[in-house]
C-alpha cells in the first residue's frame, strides 16, 4: 500500500536520491556519501530549519540520520517488508508535516518511535 500524496513522492525521491536503499534482508542501508553526523547540525536545529524554509537537502539530512532505525522499528512491529517500507514512509510524511509544530525540546528519535508505534497500527 503506497501513499499516493505529494508527500510520500518526495519522500520517495529523498530517500532514492540519498542512497537510502533496500538490500537483500529487506533493510535499509545508507549509501556511502553519507556524512558523518558528527559534522551535521542537531535534530532540533534541522527541523527548526525544515519548518521555516521547506527545504527538501534540509529534510533528507534528517530521513538520512533516522531512515534505519524508523526502518527496523516498523519491522519489529508489523513484520513484513513490504509494510515496514509504507510506514517508514509515513512517519516521514507527517514528520514534513509536523514539523513546526514539535517543541524545540522534543527528543525526534523518541517521537519517530511513537509515530511509528501509531503508524503500525494504522498500516495493520
Amino acid at each position: 500500500m503506497r501513499i499516493g500524496t505529494p508527500h510520500a513522492r518526495m519522500i520517495e525521491e529523498i530517500l532514492e536520491e540519498h542512497g537510502l536503499q533496500s538490500g537483500p534482508s529487506g533493510q535499509v542501508a545508507l549509501s556511502e556519501r553519507s556524512v558523518l553526523a558528527s559534522a551535521l547540525p542537531s535534530d532540533s536545529e534541522l527541523l527548526a530549519e525544515y519548518a521555516v524554509r521547506r527545504s527538501e537537502g534540509t529534510f533528507a539530512r534528517l530521513v538520512e540520520r533516522h531512515a534505519n532505525f524508523v526502518y527496523a522499528a516498523a519491522m519489529r512491529q508489523v513484520r513484513n517488508h513490504a509494510i515496514a517500507q509504507d510506514v517508514t514512509q509515513a512517519v516521514f510524511i507527517v514528520l514534513a508535516k509536523k514539523a513546526g509544530s514539535l517543541r524545540r525540546e522534543a527528543v525526534l528519535s523518541g517521537w519517530l518511535f511513537r509515530a511509528v508505534r501509531y503508524a503500525a497500527m494504522d498500516a495493520c
